[in-house]
């Protein structure tokens, strides 16, 4: 988080070292999402203040580490905080708080945020999105917003369940890809959720190099995001070592 990164504590100053030392590029994993968002313009939470975003980026940018910003609008009308406050709008009024808000956060922050996530969960998990509201066009015009409000930054999609083995939204995202591009959308780059939650989800090498060939069709950066490879307690026992077993 911001704060994390701006904290005036010993945690705070090893955190500092670590991302300066080990980083060329920096998620604010939740500052940038529209509830947390909210938060950080009331000044009434510990955790989200504008102050500490503001601190945080000027402090990547200072030394030359690169800023993605997690997301602008997120596309399916559950799992996000700010979405879900006022989705029960009237269709135009919801659509009106959705541009506002993105609007505001793409240009604060500027030019001190190098790529952002324009749309993430284009396809979420099913019925229940956006663009059920707004129409199959309003992916297309938050790109087209986005470039006026910001040209310089770089402008990603980005989705899940793409990578895994199997993954049940690769050829659904492939498609909506398609579909944009071919109606003029101004897409700079696909993301790829990487959550792969226990072996059984991972997909191999050959799979993988599959998918990437098969996307690096468009002609974009493709880029892994949200990376984490998840065991747990339960998933760990399997790989417990016996006394002398090599790892």
């Amino acid at each position: 988080t911001a704060r994390s990164l701006t904290t005036q504590t010993n945690d705070g100053q090893r955190y500092r070292q670590l991302v300066e030392k080990n980083f060329n590029k920096v998620v604010l994993e939740n500052d940038l999402k529209w509830g947390p968002w909210d938060l950080s313009k009331e000044y009434t939470n510990t955790t989200y203040r504008m102050d500490y975003t503001d601190n945080a980026l000027a402090w990547l940018n200072q030394r030359g580490i690169a800023v993605r910003g997690h997301y602008v609008v997120w596309g399916h009308l559950e799992g996000d905080g700010g979405t879900e406050k006022r989705k029960s709008l009237p269709p135009q009024a919801f659509r009106s708080a959705v541009m506002s808000h993105a609007e505001d956060k793409v240009k604060m922050v500027g030019q001190r945020v190098a790529e952002w996530d324009v749309v993430n969960h284009p396809l979420g998990w099913g019925r229940g999105m956006m663009t059920d509201l707004f129409g199959a066009n309003f992916y297309d015009q938050m790109f087209t917003q986005v470039a006026k409000w910001n040209p310089q930054a770089v402008r990603y999609i980005n989705e899940g369940g793409v990578l895994p083995r199997n993954g049940y939204n690769r050829d659904l995202y492939f498609r909506l890809i398609s579909q944009m591009l071919n109606r003029g959308a101004k897409i700079d780059g696909i993301g790829f959720m990487g959550h792969f939650k226990g072996e059984e989800n991972l997909a191999p090498p050959a799979e993988l190099l599959a998918t990437f060939d098969r996307y690096a069709q468009f002609g974009l950066p493709l880029q892994v995001t949200e990376f984490d490879v998840r065991f747990g307690k339960e998933m760990g026992k399997r790989f417990q070592l016996s006394p002398g077993q090599e790892a």
